[in-house]
C-alpha cells in the first residue's frame, strides 16, 4: 500500500500554539510526582484489604466502606493546609458599626461589599441641566 504525504498551509500563530502544549506536556511528564497524602495512603492500604475480604462486593460497596472507616479513624478531622498568606493576627477586626464610623468621619460611606469607603452619593435624584 502506497503512502502519500499531505501538505497544508496553517497559521504561524496555531503552530506555536501546538509547540507550547507539546512542551507543557513533556515538561509535566517528567516532573517529580508529590507524596501521596494521609488519606491517599489509607485508601490504597484500606482498599487491597477489602477487596481481598469481599470479593463479591463492587468497587463502588467498597470505597464505601473504606470511607467509612476513614471517617470512624478520625482522619476527615484533620486540619486542611493553610494556603496562601498568613494574616497578621495582631490588630483585631472592625465590626461594620466601627467602619462606618470611620467612613463617616471622612465625610464618605461605606461600602458593605468591599468594606470600605466609598465618596458619598448626592440624594435624591440628579438635577437635569
Amino acid at each position: 500500500m502506497a503512502t502519500k504525504t499531505v501538505t497544508i498551509e496553517v497559521p504561524v500563530d496555531k503552530i506555536r500554539r501546538v509547540k507550547a502544549c507539546i512542551k507543557k506536556v513533556v515538561e509535566g511528564a517528567s516532573r517529580p510526582k508529590r507524596k501521596p497524602s494521609a488519606y491517599n495512603k489509607f485508601m490504597s492500604k484500606t482498599l487491597k484489604a477489602m477487596k481481598k475480604k469481599h470479593p463479591e462486593k463492587l468497587q463502588k460497596e467498597i470505597f464505601s466502606l473504606a470511607v467509612a472507616e476513614w471517617r470512624k479513624t478520625g482522619g476527615a478531622k484533620t486540619k486542611p493546609k493553610a494556603k496562601g498568606k498568613a494574616k497578621a493576627k495582631g490588630r483585631p477586626k472592625k465590626t461594620i458599626k466601627e467602619k462606618r464610623e470611620a467612613c463617616k468621619a471622612q465625610g464618605k460611606t461605606l461600602n458593605v461589599k468591599t468594606g470600605r469607603c466609598a465618596k458619598a452619593k448626592p440624594k435624591g435624584r440628579p438635577k437635569k441641566k
